[in-house]
């Protein structure tokens, strides 16, 4: 029997964000240390859920704003140690 976990409510809140904003997952998000959109995306899906609806927070207000998420990824790519080595639906987040 295959088990198959369900995406919480921010994480298809975040898929539909990512998808519906075109973010390429494979740009890099920090060139010098090589960790791409899709390595942050991932790291923000298994955060916990108090870290989880801090970025979304943040993400809705950029976005009010017209600001750039992916200056927020850049941003939260400096706290994480290197490339994660898991990618999420087949490399879409």
């Amino acid at each position: 029997m295959k088990t198959t976990i369900k995406p919480t409510a921010f994480q298809r809140w975040f898929i539909t964000f990512i998808e519906e904003k075109g973010i390429d997952l494979s740009e890099y998000a920090d060139i010098e240390r090589k960790i791409q959109c899709g390595d942050v995306c991932q790291y923000i899906m298994e955060t916990t859920a108090d870290e989880q609806q801090k970025i979304k927070d943040m993400i809705c207000k950029i976005d009010f704003n017209n600001g750039s998420v992916h200056g927020y990824l850049a941003h939260l790519a400096q706290a994480l140690p290197g490339p994660h080595p898991i990618s999420i639906n087949g490399g879409s987040c």
